[in-house]
């Protein structure tokens, strides 16, 4: 994650106890108030962080949960933190892993793909979404549009996504949690890859988000094999470089006849030649 400084400011103990309480749900008379305030506590008055922890604790008020948070708060304390970036950066992963489904955890990692402090377009979670086949039940994009508005709803709630403000119908990602985001993509289960420098030798990616603010071509070794990749994201700040006019044939895990690669982006109209690659279009063959 580098080198980068995150300054964050730190709230008084009274407005701490506050602004922890209100975004819980809780009162003076919580049953749990002993736990809570050491939960608290645990969050060392850095506001991002009592925020996600007390909004992912806000639907499970059982001693159980609140003692499960506190342990791992109190771990992760104990561990290898060094510094307010990592202890912010433990809370926030935590509040991760309190999300109810892996729909809501995986379309926030999607989030992730795109540049820090970007618009993101609804639409496009809706669309890759649908075509990594994310979402169970919805052969339809109107009941994917369904789904994502509910999850954007659920992270939102969660203060893991912010409504973008200017744009409707777009949402934006705040840069520490994205940050968090790429960290957990970055591991085997999901390997994703964010890069403005080429992919490197490693070919384990299941996504990959490239992004090219000039004419370097090379980005992308269009020979090497990537065996486990679903999803591909080419953002290029000029004119398309590349000429695919003899392309009728995408190839993924080995497979001859192109299965598994579902849906080009609805914004890519110049290529929809492409025999084995589906236009997007209300449904989506499961």
């Amino acid at each position: 994650m580098g080198a980068e400084i995150i300054v964050v400011n730190m709230l008084p103990e009274e407005e701490a106890c506050k602004l922890f309480k209100e975004k819980a749900g809780i009162s003076d008379d919580f049953i749990l108030n002993d736990v809570a305030k050491q939960v608290e506590g645990e969050c060392k008055g850095l506001p991002l962080a009592i925020v996600v922890v007390a909004r992912a604790l806000r639907s499970n008020h059982t001693l159980e949960s609140w003692n499960r948070a506190l342990r791992q708060l109190r771990k992760d304390r104990m561990g290898n933190l060094k510094g307010v970036q990592d202890l912010v950066f433990s809370r926030i992963e935590l509040s991760y892993n309190h999300l109810e489904t892996a729909e809501a955890k995986y379309l926030l990692l999607l989030c992730s793909l795109f540049p820090e402090d970007h618009s993101i377009p609804i639409e496009d979670l809706v669309r890759y979404g649908q075509g990594l086949q994310l979402f169970q039940d919805t052969e339809a994009l109107r009941d994917a549009r369904d789904k994502v508005d509910m999850l954007v709803d659920e992270l939102e709630s969660s203060y893991l996504l912010l409504n973008d403000g200017e744009k409707e119908d777009y949402v934006k990602l705040h840069d520490v949690v994205r940050e968090v985001c790429l960290s957990i993509a970055s591991k085997a289960e999901h390997e994703f890859l964010v890069s403005n420098a080429g992919v490197g030798e490693k070919n384990s990616y299941t996504a990959i988000s490239l992004i090219s603010q000039d004419s370097n071509h090379n980005l992308l070794p269009f020979c090497k094999v990537y065996p486990r990749l679903m999803l591909l994201r080419l953002v290029f700040q000029f004119d398309w470089p590349f000429e695919l006019g003899k392309l009728d044939l995408l190839i993924r895990n080995g497979s001859s006849q192109g299965h598994g690669f579902k849906l080009l982006p609805y914004r890519i109209c110049s290529i929809m030649a492409w025999p084995n690659v589906k236009e997007p279009s209300d449904t989506v063959p499961g």
